[in-house]
């Protein structure tokens, strides 16, 4: 081996040596269980331990961290219980810098808390309960450079004048009535001169006095908005020279001291917005020359304030909005030649003069909505060389003059929504324009040039308009142009090439207009994927290409479409969602419905508010309304379930298409035969073909069928029709003037198929021998409501098949002794409200066979031989005769008419000679029966409560039990095979709630479910019901979090909702439903009803709430962790526990923002004073994860 080589190898094991051995101190760190800790990325060693426990008290043990290396302590408590910070609880802690407790309800903080905390720099506390602390609580922290306590109802700070290089003080969201009180009043003359940042931001301070700024002579940033101040004593801020930052908005003052800023002439950013001042004071800005940022808005000032602006000239953020400023000030404003950002909206300003922004060559965003201008002079933007922004909304602008934006070259976004403009103006020489919004005017047509030489355009919003008329090649020179907004106008027509040449138009909006024709419209847009088109009066047939093979979203709701061709949509690879609600559909075959097979996922369609006629054709949707297998599916119809018809075979009220009979979905024919599997079509007996008799309406199923119904009812027909067809299966007859069937004796000859024939209510007076030869195959014969009198021998011969048949409401007094000799499977017979006395005697002998009779209202006799034989019949086992205690008789004794109950006649008082009364013995035993039926069917019901009353709880039961003992009963624990054990959606309102009872509970100890929590997890530039679609799919359970603020936001999102419904349909047995509050039933919608048909619905006030959510969520071993160190192996994901940032060592650095001046005006991303966040707390970089 060389002596290079022999060099390497040497120092190589040298270094491993040494790695070895700093990795060994590592894995000495000693972690308590409660906690995770991390390894910082870092110049040096710097370990965060994250803890989450229950509640913070003495039993809380972190004085076992016994180490050396710089750490820092991260406590969040995620129970709302409460807690204490008893004495000496970080004792031993001497290398920790940094203190951070979240969300621990503890109320005070006693003097030696903080003891062993020798190398302390920050304390930081967040949502306590009504904190007092000690005077002497940072006595054992010299080293102390932050303190932040917000949020946790501090009434006043103990001292702290006494830490000698404390640099940061926030005291944000608490009770602070005075100033003296936040802690910095030192005695003896005693001064904090490294204290440099003071935030007392929503507090209860009502006044600053003279004396405060002489505790704190150097402090540069001071934050008093959101307080109650109404007065600030003369010479408040004398003792501030080297003050940068002052922020009073959003109080109470009135008025200002004379000079108030004359030593405060470094001041480079002031904020008195939200205040009534009305007017300032003469010469307020006369020493802060160098200020920067200045924000007014909504002070009651006026046009005054001009003068008072003069001498500010390295102003370069001005917020004049909310005023009663009626002018702008030409020759004030062109003093002030930094400015970038202008605000002067919601004033009263009239007329934009000639000229006004001369001068302005800096000038970035220019606000001048909501204010009164109707006169646009020329020229009047004239000077704005790098303006990029203007916005001119929601003000009485009728015209801007020829080539006023000339000179604007740079402006990106222009909004002059909300006014009078009748055309577009011209934007010629806007090279740049990104975004044009002109909604809501009055604008009618466009000229071919409107648009050219903007090829940077990307969206153009003209909602609300006038146009009628979208011309040729009008947009064509927009090259760019992505998004198109034309809803709410009167358009009625679209030209063949209107938007001809758009290779990048992705999304186009034209509900809500009078549109007919859209035929090729929209075929040459390539990247089209999202098109609105609903409202409208488009009534053409639905055809393949009729859209750009590109289109993902198509919402054609609320038209006039009757029809869709086949293969309509299997052009489109991209298809997500088409929607045809309301409109004039009838039908829908399952090729018109075909999908691309290129689809990664089956797109949804939407039906719902169209009459569909429910027959044959629309029979293959009926069949899948209830067994639909996902793997068989290329697309989803998710309104399937609220899918309606309003047509059809005996139908004759609107009636959901679930619960359509099947076997009624009929369709209608008059001459229907199929000649390429026909041979005799020609000929009226055949088979296969299917001639409807005049004045009859016929219907079958698709296909050769065994149901054929020939409806021939209400007529006025005197005979039976001809040539009705031989594969008849139910024929209608009823409501018919006949008389008699004389003359159809050989009607029915061919016929053998008919099963049920219909000659109720048809005036049948006679009904000859033979009448119904050739129905061989017929089981229910209907001849109910006639008028017959008399049923002769051989009146039903040739009824073999016969099972039911109908005889009640005739006038029949006679019934030959053999009439239903001939009919061996007859089963059920009324013969109910007739005029019957007697029946033959062959007629008991036939009894015995029925199944079902009914006799009530005929006129028996009450006599020796036909009641007993009647009262055999109707208690006999094997005879149902529901109308039993109807059937009377009339006997008549002493000229006496009496009727009376078949049932209640005691033989032997009607026929003494024949029938004995029972005697003693029997009537006790068979009272003794009765007692004993009685009390064995109450014990039965007792035993029947109690099990239903355990049916009931089981669920209720199961919780006990698992809770208390750690196993379940009956339980399904999902498909173990997905990522997430739970998918979390809810509306970004209840964060909070969310967080907090469910978040934290389920994926702490004992169980660390894996969540996946809507807003948090999901991933940007996907839509959200893809992303909502999948995230259920990949979760063994779904939990909706149902409140009044999802209902009124998220799920009144179409998307949101449909995603939703179509990924639970199949997932419905893994839903939990937890509601939060009170819900309003009105705002349910047919959608949310059926996710409400969950078996698991839980309340958030539920006593146990918990434990039934964790007896809903998937089975998962409990966690029993053991105490462990820090490995070698780092994780390179970073930690979303703690964030923020921290630049030096120590791990602090100086928070600049302006973000309470109304953040939703600012614009510049260099301006440096926007840069960072004020009022965010300042934690670690992201860091590197130790596998503990």
């Amino acid at each position: 081996m060389d002596t290079p080589t022999l060099f390497l190898v040497i120092l190589a094991t040298i270094l491993s040596a040494a790695d070895v051995n700093s990795q060994r101190q590592l894995t000495t760190y000693p972690c308590p269980k409660e906690c995770a800790c991390y390894l910082r990325n870092s110049n040096k060693i710097i370990v965060d331990v994250v803890c989450k426990v229950e509640v913070l008290n003495a039993q809380t043990k972190f004085s076992i961290i016994q180490t050396n290396i710089t750490s820092n302590l991260y406590i969040t408590c995620n129970s709302t219980k409460p807690s204490s910070l008893p004495d000496n609880i970080f004792i031993g802690l001497r290398s920790f810098t940094g203190i951070r407790i979240r969300n621990c309800q503890f109320r005070y903080i006693p003097r030696n808390a903080f003891a062993g905390l020798t190398a302390l720099q920050e304390v930081s506390i967040e949502n306590a309960d009504s904190l007092q602390i000690h005077t002497d609580a940072f006595a054992n922290t010299p080293y102390l450079r932050r303190i932040s306590i917000v949020h946790s109802g501090l009434r006043q700070l103990a001292k702290i004048c006494r830490l000698p290089i404390l640099q940061f003080l926030n005291l944000t969201g608490n009770n602070i009535a005075e100033l003296n009180e936040s802690g910095i009043a030192c005695p003896e003359r005693r001064v904090m001169k490294y204290l440099i940042h003071v935030i007392l931001a929503e507090n209860e301070i009502k006044q600053v006095e003279s004396t405060f700024g002489r505790y704190i002579p150097n402090v540069w940033q001071l934050s008093l908005s959101n307080n109650l101040i109404g007065s600030i004593q003369a010479g408040a801020f004398d003792s501030l020279p080297r003050l940068g930052w002052l922020d009073l908005t959003n109080n109470s003052l009135s008025r200002l001291p004379n000079e108030m800023l004359k030593n405060n002439s470094n001041l480079k950013l002031f904020g008195l917005g939200n205040n009534p001042l009305g007017t300032l004071p003469n010469g307020l800005f006369r020493f802060t020359s160098s200020l920067q940022v200045l924000g007014l808005i909504d002070t009651d000032i006026n046009g005054d304030i001009w003068q008072e602006l003069q001498n500010l000239n390295n102003l370069t953020e001005l917020q004049l909005g909310k005023n009663h400023i009626n002018r702008i000030d030409r020759s004030v404003l062109q003093g002030l030649k930094h400015i970038k950002h202008l605000d002067l909206s919601d004033n009263k300003i009239q007329t934009i003069e000639t000229n006004t922004f001369i001068g302005q060559s800096a000038l970035e965003t220019l606000y001048l909505t909501n204010n009164e201008i109707s006169d646009v002079k020329i020229a009047a933007f004239r000077g704005l060389d790098r303006l990029r922004k203007l916005d001119l909304s929601y003000n009485h602008i009728p015209e801007i003059p020829e080539d006023n934006f000339k000179h604007t070259s740079d402006i990106v976004y222009l909004n002059i929504s909300y006014n009078k403009l009748e055309s577009v103006p011209s934007l010629h020489g806007m090279t740049k324009m990104t975004i044009l919004d002109f909604r809501d005017n009055l604008i009618t047509k466009f000229k071919s040039s409107t648009f050219e030489g903007l090829e940077k355009l990307e969206g153009i919003n003209l909602i609300r308009n006038r146009i009628e008329y979208i011309q040729n090649y009008v947009f064509t020179k927009a090259t760019n142009l992505r998004m198109l907004q034309l809803s709410h106008n009167n358009i009625s027509a679209v030209g063949y090439d209107a938007f001809k040449d758009m290779a990048s138009l992705s999304w186009i909006s034209l509900d809500h207009n009078y549109i007919e024709n859209i035929d090729l419209v929209f075929t040459p847009l390539p990247k089209l994927f999202k098109l609105d088109l609903s409202y409208n009066e488009i009534n053409e047939k639905i055809r393949s290409g009729m859209f750009s093979p590109s289109v993902g979203f198509l919402n054609l709701k609320e038209n006039r479409i009757s029809s869709i061709d086949m293969y309509a949509f299997y052009e489109y690879p991209k298809l997500r969602e088409v929607n045809l609600q309301n409109n004039k559909l009838k039908s829908l075959t399952e090729m018109s419905l075909s999908v691309s097979p290129r689809l990664l996922k089956p797109p949804v369609f939407l039906f719902g508010g169209n009459k569909f006629l429910c027959d044959c054709r629309l029979a293959w949707l009926r069949k899948h309304v209830n067994d639909w297998p996902l793997e068989e599916q290329q697309y989803v119809i998710a309104d399937m379930a609220l899918l309606t018809c309003d047509e059809g075979f005996k139908m004759e009220t609107e009636t959901l298409l679930k619960n359509v009979d099947p076997h009624m979905m009929l369709c209608s024919y008059r001459d229907d035969c199929r000649r390429d599997t026909c041979v005799c079509c020609e000929y009226h007996g055949c088979i296969c073909r299917y001639m409807c008799p005049a004045q009859c309406t016929c219907y079958r199923k698709a296909g050769v069928s065994n149901e054929n119904h020939i409806i021939c009812s209400n007529e006025d027909l005197k005979d039976v029709p001809s040539h009705i067809p031989s594969i008849a299966t139910d024929l209608y007859l009823d409501g018919n003037n006949m008389t008699d069937l004389y003359r159809a004796r050989n009607s029915f000859v061919q016929l053998q198929n008919v099963k049920s024939l219909y000659l109720n209510n048809s005036n049948l007076y006679f009904i000859e021998r033979g009448s119904f030869i050739g129905l061989m195959d017929l089981v229910n014969l209907y001849l109910n409501d006639n008028y017959l009198q008399r049923l002769k021998n051989g009146v039903f011969d040739g009824l073999q098949s016969l099972t039911s048949l109908y005889l009640q409401n005739n006038n029949i007094h006679f019934i030959s002794d053999n009439v239903f000799a001939k009919l061996p499977n007859l089963r059920y017979l009324s013969l109910a409200n007739n005029k019957l006395y007697t029946l033959p005697e062959s007629l008991f002998q036939v009894f015995p066979d029925l199944f079902d009779v009914r006799m009530s209202g005929n006129r028996w006799k009450c006599d020796c031989d036909q009641t007993p034989r009647l009262q055999r019949l109707i208690t006999s086992d094997n005879i149902n005769m529901s109308d039993s205690h109807h059937v009377w008789c009339e006997q008549i004794k002493e000229n006496e008419r009496k009727e009376l109950e078949i049932l209640s006649i005691k033989l032997y008082e009607l026929c003494p000679g024949n029938y004995t009364p029972p005697d003693s013995l029997s009537a006790i035993r068979s009272r003794q029966y009765l007692i004993s039926i009685v009390a064995i069917a109450l014990t039965l019901f007792i035993i029947f409560l109690a099990c239903i009353i355990l049916c009931m709880s089981r669920e209720f039961l199961q919780v006990i039990f698992y809770s208390k003992c750690g196993f379940r009963m009956c339980h399904d624990g999902g498909e173990e095979s997905k990522i997430y054990d739970a998918y979390i959606s809810y509306s970004r309102k209840d964060e909070q709630f969310v967080f907090q009872e469910i978040v934290s509970k389920l994926e702490g100890e004992p169980y660390r479910y894996k969540l996946c929590v809507h807003f948090r997890e999901f991933p940007i530039m996907q839509t959200i019901g893809e992303t909502i679609y999948r995230s259920i799919e990949g979760s063994r359970r779904t939990i909706v979090v149902l409140s009044d603020n999802l209902l009124n936001n998220e799920w009144r999102n179409t998307e949101f909702q449909i995603a939703h419904q179509s990924a639970l349909k199949n997932n419905a047995q893994n839903l939990i439903i937890i509601q939060k509050g009170y819900l309003d039933k009105r705002l349910y919608g047919p959608g949310l009803k059926l996710c409400l048909n969950s078996k698991v619905y839980l309340k958030s006030t539920d006593p146990w709430f918990l434990e039934k959510l964790y007896f809903a969520m998937p089975e998962r071993p409990r966690i029993r962790r053991k105490r462990r160190s820090l490995k070698l192996r780092l994780d390179t994901s970073a930690v979303n526990t703690v964030s923020g940032v921290m630049q030096d060592d120590e791990g602090y650095e100086t928070p600049v923002s302006v973000a309470s001046f109304d953040p939703s005006k600012r614009f510049s991303e260099n301006f440096s004073l926007h840069s960072v966040n004020l009022y965010e707390e300042i934690d670690t970089l992201p860091k590197k994860k130790m596998l503990l």
